[in-house]
């Protein structure tokens, strides 16, 4: 079934943060820490939940965790809402642009 659930408004509401892993919180710290690769980018995945419940999951430790793969739907829905956007605004701009012509 589509997805109705008013995705780049939503997208629109979220906000990407950066953030360091801390020894502390992630098992796989050492691995991450050996790559460099400890300062990472993402979403809070308690302010996704708000608005896409269904990308997010408890993890064994009590955490939240985002499933990024889900959220890959959400981004193509908002896509194609904006897509629609965007093609309604050239059509206005169509029609003004004949109106002018026509004065």
């Amino acid at each position: 079934f589509p997805v109705t659930i008013y995705a780049l408004e939503n997208i629109l509401k979220l906000e990407p943060v950066e953030y360091d892993w801390n020894e502390n919180l992630r098992a796989d710290y050492p691995i991450l820490k050996e790559k460099g690769k400890l300062h990472s980018i993402g979403l809070i995945a308690q302010e996704v939940r708000e608005y896409f419940p269904e990308v997010v999951r408890v993890m064994n430790d009590g955490y939240y965790a985002l499933d990024y793969e889900k959220l890959n739907a959400v981004l193509v829905e908002a896509i194609k809402e904006q897509q629609l956007f965007i093609e309604y605004i050239n059509k206005e701009i169509e029609n003004l642009e004949q109106q002018l012509e026509n004065v």
